[in-house]
């Protein structure tokens, strides 16, 4: 059985009906269902399973938000008793409180772990997002009353609709801005004949409980202030089954931010994905010889301003999936994994350059809209002049204490793979030895607590304008900073520890290489490497001690 979807508004809510008509024939059909963008719109299909003439009626697909307040508790198992949930989460954060004020915060947390609490229904913080944006509407919960009481007349409309019979339910139904996020507030009228969301009355109620099916099974919603930002995984080529599951997996890791959960949550899907592909395990994700956007396209979001009663649509795009190389075979799937791992750490309780980077820092945030830049475009120059600007904020942040640096063998590994036209010049032996040498005196030298060395503080910033002026000041300022780094080395240092002298063939790779790719290239990459942490290697120093030192 298949169904074609066409796309009509060019936002998350072509996405979301897609997701729930493939999790209501799924559930029909008592099978699994495939969803599949095919350009002008989504394929939903569903090949085996209960015939149409043995259907039942089907459940309401979406979770009820039941107030006790507003009325008794609705029939069907999909009923989340808010107040509880919001009592309990209430008793989460007070003993969270309780631990912080008696230990350190990360015992603090540990302590609050073993708190008695109950825990809560995973889908609450979502929920609360909903009812806070929810206002008067509530077309989904009569809706939900109106299925159970009417379940007949629901499945004959069911099987109307899927012969090709536009039949229309006898439930009412108000648009919500949360469904259609191109309509309402601050959209199609000026403030002077605005319309609430509420007043936009919509024939096809078929269409939109499908929406909030779609809704659960694959969006996720945070809060900043008073503002809202809604994330649905846009479907490529992916079953029902596995969106669903990745779509969870970011539900449950508490993301937060603006530019920064933006970042975050494009990379953690990615993660996510490579996770559950058939590589890792067995009836996984099929990814093979595929872009990771090829099988999930990206985040579809919209942004919510907060305005009064109401909230306006600020932002509504799309973020794709960062697909630097194809997968082959499970090393291309490592390769992708420990990519996206790095910025924020693998997994819970790891950090990674990026995480300390926050939204309310303005140097911050210039860090992090460079970072998005480079996901969203995949261009090799948003890639590098986002580690030419990193370099300076993390020397700084060496000098005050520890920070996180990118790892050269993982940029090596990225470069490799996602920009191949540039193995000649990160492979060659001078570009290596250059780059470490401009390693070794700045984020190294800032990092020892006890060097003789002196810190290079913008060498970063210096270079990259000889970096513009050309190739001839280019070459002329590593030059001199060559010449700089041997004599240190020979009448400073006296050759202790790990120190290399950069060769005369060094210097001369770097010309050559200059000369057929230019200075803007090689540069910029010399500074990508200068500045990110290598592995560690031991060498004996004068003494006979161990001394470690970084290579490429």
């Amino acid at each position: 059985m298949e169904i074609l979807i066409p796309k009509k508004t060019g936002t998350y809510a072509d996405s979301l009906c897609a997701v729930g008509y493939a999790s209501l024939l799924a559930e029909l059909r008592d099978s699994s269902s495939n969803i599949e963008d095919v350009g002008h719109s989504y394929r939903v299909i569903c090949e085996e399973g209960t015939p149409p003439e043995d259907w039942k009626p089907p459940s309401p697909g979406f979770l009820y938000i039941w107030r006790r307040k507003k009325g008794l508790r609705p029939l069907g198992s999909q009923v989340m008793d808010y107040e509880q949930e919001q009592a309990l989460a209430e008793a989460a954060k007070k003993s969270r409180s309780i631990a912080k004020a008696k230990k350190k915060v990360i015992e603090a947390l540990e302590e609050a772990s073993d708190v008695a609490v109950p825990a809560n229904d995973p889908e609450y913080r979502f929920a609360a997002i909903i009812e806070s944006m929810r206002s008067s509407w509530s077309s989904d919960l009569a809706l939900y009353h109106w299925i159970y009481e009417n379940p007949s007349a629901c499945l004959t409309a069911i099987r109307a609709r899927i012969n090709g019979d536009n039949q229309k339910f006898d439930a009412k139904w108000s648009n919500s801005q949360l469904l259609n996020p191109s309509t309402g507030k601050g959209i199609h009228a000026s403030k002077t004949i605005a319309k609430g969301a509420g007043s936009f009355t919509l024939t096809d109620t078929f269409e939109e409980w499908m929406k909030v099916r779609g809704l659960w099974a694959s969006m996720l919603g945070f809060r900043s202030g008073g503002d809202f930002k809604f994330f649905a995984i846009s479907p490529g080529r992916i079953t029902l089954g596995h969106l669903t599951k990745l779509r969870n997996e970011l539900r449950d890791l508490g993301m937060w931010g603006i530019v920064r959960l933006d970042i975050e949550a494009m990379l953690r899907l990615l993660q996510s994905l490579m996770l559950h592909s058939e590589y890792k395990e067995k009836g996984g994700i099929p990814i093979q010889l595929f872009t990771p956007n090829q099988v999930v396209q990206g985040l579809q979001f919209a942004l919510f301003k907060k305005l009064g009663m109401g909230s306006a649509l600020m932002n509504d795009s799309i973020l794709p999936l960062p697909s630097w190389f194809a997968v082959n075979d499970g090393d291309d799937v490592d390769a992708y994994l420990e990519i996206c791992s790095e910025p924020f750490g693998s997994e819970k309780g790891k950090y990674g350059p990026l995480s300390a980077l926050k939204d309310d820092h303005s140097d911050d945030v210039e860090l992090l809209q460079k970072y998005r830049r480079w996901l969203t475009s995949g261009k090799l120059k948003d890639l590098l002049e986002f580690h030419v600007s990193f370099a300076p904020h993390l020397l700084q942040r060496l000098t005050a204490g520890p920070a996180q640096a990118f790892q050269s063998q993982i940029l090596h590994l990225l470069l490799l793979k996602g920009y191949p036209e540039v193995k000649d010049i990160i492979e060659s032996p001078g570009f290596q030895n250059i780059a470490r040498a401009i390693r070794n005196t700045t984020i190294y030298a800032a990092g020892m607590k006890s060097s003789n060395r002196d810190v290079r503080f913008g060498f970063a910033q210096k270079l990259k304008q000889r970096i513009k002026a050309g190739d001839r000041e280019f070459l002329a300022e590593l030059s001199d900073f060559v010449q700089q780094q041997n004599w240190e080395i020979v009448h400073r240092l006296k050759g202790r520890g790990f120190q290399i002298q950069i060769a005369d063939s060094d210097l001369n790779d770097i010309v050559g290489l200059t000369e057929k790719y230019h200075a803007e290239l090689v540069g910029m990459l010399l500074l990508a490497y200068g500045f990110s942490k290598a592995d560690k290697v031991v060498d004996k120093g004068e003494e006979g001690g161990e001394v470690e030192a970084a290579a490429l």
